[in-house]
C-alpha cells in the first residue's frame, strides 16, 4: 500500500521545501528618535517628528491620540503620529533617498516548482506573480496611510539566477550570492522575496547590509538575536515553539493514556513519545532544544528519527521511520518539521500500515503565518482517521474576508484577483512589520534606527490574525501567543467554507509562549 505514494514523492518533497519557513516582555511605546522622546539623537538638519500619540491628524486622516493606532483596521499597526513636514536628511542609508525607500523581490525559475503548481490546488499556494501583485497592493495602501517622512516605498522585482529549491538542498550558493549582489545594485534597503528566499540568499543579503524578512528564518532565539539589525520575522522561532510543545506534552499528556490514538491497543497504553526532524543543521539545533525542554517534564524519547528531505527518497525514509516507531510501540509522535506537507505524508504512510498513533505537530503556523489547514485537508482525504489523532500548537483562522490582509488588498482596488488567504498572509505579516518599524524609526532611516524602531513598537491588540505580537526586547520575533488545536474533519473552515478545519482545545484559550509552563492546565486536554 505504501507504493502508491511513490509517484508523488518528488512533487510533495519539493513542495515541502518550497514551503519551508523560518520570551517577550511588555513593550515600551517609546519613540525611535530624540524628537519622539527616545534616547538617541537626530543629525543636524533633520526635522524631528512629534511623539507617538500626540494629538493631530495622521497622514492618512486618522485622528491621533495616546494609544491610537496609525490605521484603525490593523491590530498590528504602530501608535499613531501626526502628519510630519520638514527635512528628512535625504540619502540617510543605502537604499534610501529623499523620496524613496527601495525594496527588492527576487524572481526565480524552477522546473520542480512548475510541476508542483500543476499538482497542487490553487487555493493552497499562490504563484510568484500573485505574491508580487499582493505586495504592490499592500505597499500602495501602506504608503498612503503610514508616516514615512516624505518618502515612499518602491518595489523592484528582478529576475534572479538562483533556484531557491536548489539552495534549500545545499546547492546554488554562487547564484544566491549573485542575486544578493543584484539586489544591492538595485539599491535595496530591504528585500521582501519571502517564499523565493533561502538561507543562502538571506545570509548573502545580510552580508551586504540589506534587511530581510525570510520565511526560512525559523531558528533559535539566540540565532535570531545575532542577525540583527538585518533579519526579522514575525515568528514564532523554535525556542518559543519548544517551550509550548514541552508544556503541552508535560502538563496534559505525560503519565496519561494515549486517548487521542486511533486504536484500542495504543489507547490503553501510557504515552511513549517519539520525535521526527530534518537533518538540516537549523532544524537539528531546534529539535535538540525540544528534547532538552521535554526532559524538564521527565519525558525521555523512545525514539528519535531524522531524515534528509530528498525528493527521490522521502517516501522510503518516512516509511522506515514510521515502521520503526510502530515496532517500538510509540504512542505519540512529535513531528518537529518546518513545513505543512511532511505531517500529512507521515500520517498517510502510518495509516497504510495499520499504525494509528497520536500526532503532535510542533506548529501549524509555518513561521507563524496562516495555519496549514488547506494542506492538512488534502491529506485528510487520504487518511481521514489519522488526521483526527492530531494535536498542534497554532492558531485558529479568522474568516478570510475579515482578515487584515484581505481587507488591504480590497482597499488597494488594483483590479487584481486577491490571493488565496493562505498565501496572502505570507506577504502581509512582513509588510506590516516593515512599515511599522519604518514609521517608528523616524526620518533618519538606517538599519540601526530601523532596529531601534522595531523594538520600541507598541504591542499589538490581543487575538489578531497572527496572535499577539509583543516588542521591547532584543529579539527579531514578536510572536507571543498561541492556541492548542486539533483536527476536526466535520468542522467548517473559516478560510474557504469547506469541511475539515483546525479547531481549538480548552475552549479556545490563548496561551503565552513565555508563560506556557504555568498557563496550560495540568490536566487532560478538553478538545470536545
Amino acid at each position: 500500500m505504501v507504493r502508491r505514494y511513490a509517484a508523488s514523492a518528488a512533487v510533495l518533497g519539493a513542495l515541502a521545501l518550497a514551503l519551508l519557513f523560518v520570551p517577550s516582555v511588555s513593550s515600551s511605546t517609546g519613540p525611535a528618535t530624540s524628537g519622539q522622546g527616545g534616547s538617541w539623537s537626530l543629525p543636524a538638519g533633520i526635522t524631528p517628528p512629534a511623539a507617538p500619540g500626540t494629538p493631530g491628524l495622521t497622514v492618512g486622516g486618522v485622528k491621533c491620540g495616546p494609544g491610537i493606532r496609525q490605521v484603525p483596521w490593523s491590530a498590528y499597526a504602530p501608535e499613531c503620529v501626526p502628519a510630519w513636514h520638514g527635512q528628512n536628511g535625504g540619502a540617510t542609508s543605502p537604499g534610501v533617498s529623499r523620496s524613496t525607500i527601495t525594496i527588492t523581490y527576487r524572481l526565480f525559475s524552477s522546473r520542480q516548482l512548475q510541476v508542483i503548481y500543476s499538482m497542487i490546488p490553487s487555493s493552497m499556494i499562490g504563484t510568484t506573480t500573485e505574491q508580487i501583485n499582493a505586495l504592490r497592493s499592500e505597499i500602495k495602501v501602506f504608503n498612503k496611510n503610514f508616516e514615512l517622512y516624505g518618502r515612499q516605498v518602491v518595489l523592484k522585482p528582478f529576475q534572479g539566477q538562483g533556484d531557491f529549491l536548489q539552495e534549500m538542498t545545499g546547492g546554488g550558493m554562487a547564484q544566491a550570492e549573485a542575486d544578493a549582489a543584484t539586489a544591492q545594485d538595485l539599491g535595496a534597503f530591504a528585500d521582501m522575496s519571502m517564499s523565493a528566499g533561502s538561507e543562502y540568499y538571506d545570509r548573502s543579503l545580510m552580508s551586504k547590509h540589506i534587511i530581510t524578512f525570510p520565511l526560512s528564518f525559523v531558528q533559535t532565539s539566540e540565532a535570531t538575536r545575532q542577525e540583527q539589525p538585518y533579519a526579522y520575522t514575525q515568528g514564532p522561532d523554535c525556542t518559543k515553539l519548544n517551550t509550548a510543545i514541552a508544556a503541552l506534552a508535560g502538563r496534559t499528556m505525560v503519565g496519561f493514556k494515549a486517548t487521542f490514538a486511533g486504536d484500542t491497543s495504543l489507547q490503553s497504553k501510557v504515552r511513549s513519545f517519539g520525535l521526527v526532524n530534518n537533518i538540516d543543521p537549523v532544524e537539528v539545533s531546534c529539535a535538540d532544544g525540544l528534547i532538552s525542554d521535554l526532559a524538564t517534564y521527565g519525558i525521555h524519547l523512545a525514539n528519535r528519527s531524522q531524515y534528509n528531505y530528498s525528493a527521490s527518497s522521502a517516501i522510503e525514509q518516512f516509511t522506515t521511520i514510521v515502521e520503526r516507531m510502530k515496532e517500538l510501540g510509540v504512542t505519540t509522535i512529535i513531528d518537529d518539521t518546518a513545513d505543512p506537507i511532511t505531517p500529512g505524508l507521515l500520517m498517510s504512510i502510518a495509516s497504510s500500515i495499520g499504525y494509528h498513533p497520536e500526532w503532535i505537530l510542533v506548529s501549524t503556523d509555518v513561521g507563524g503565518f496562516e495555519n496549514a489547514e488547506l494542506s492538512l485537508r488534502a491529506f485528510d482525504r487520504e487518511a481521514p482517521a489519522e488526521m483526527t489523532h492530531m494535536l498542534a500548537v497554532g492558531l485558529v483562522s479568522e474568516p478570510a474576508t475579515s482578515q487584515e490582509d484581505y481587507k488591504v488588498v480590497q482597499m488597494a482596488a488594483t483590479g487584481q484577483k486577491p490571493l488565496p488567504s493562505y498565501t496572502l498572509g505570507w506577504t502581509y505579516a512582513p509588510v506590516v512589520l516593515f512599515f511599522s518599524a519604518l514609521q517608528q524609526a523616524g526620518p533618519d532611516l538606517t538599519p540601526q534606527t530601523f532596529d531601534r524602531g522595531f523594538h520600541s513598537l507598541m504591542d499589538s491588540k490581543p487575538n489578531g490574525m497572527f496572535g499577539q505580537w509583543t516588542f521591547g526586547n532584543d529579539l527579531a520575533d514578536p510572536a507571543s501567543t498561541f492556541q492548542i488545536v486539533h483536527w476536526d474533519p466535520t468542522a467548517i473552515s473559516n478560510l474557504d467554507g469547506a469541511r475539515g478545519a483546525l479547531v481549538a482545545c480548552n475552549r479556545g484559550q490563548h496561551y503565552s509562549y513565555q508563560r506556557a509552563a504555568t498557563q496550560i492546565p495540568h490536566d487532560m486536554l478538553d478538545c470536545g
